[in-house]
């Protein structure tokens, strides 16, 4: 997990900050792991937590 990963979030919150609330991305690590303010990585098993 890099802050690679979130490029593409980083881009949608750029394009419209007004309606940017949080982003997530989901990944294999067994952590979440925050990535600033309003960037988080989610483990995948998480979802089904």
């Amino acid at each position: 997990m890099s802050s690679a990963d979130f490029k593409p979030l980083r881009m949608l919150r750029d394009k419209d900050p007004d309606r940017w609330t949080h982003g997530y991305v989901a990944y294999l690590g067994n952590q979440i792991l925050p990535f600033g303010d309003d960037l988080t990585a989610i483990p995948v098993s998480a979802l089904w937590a």
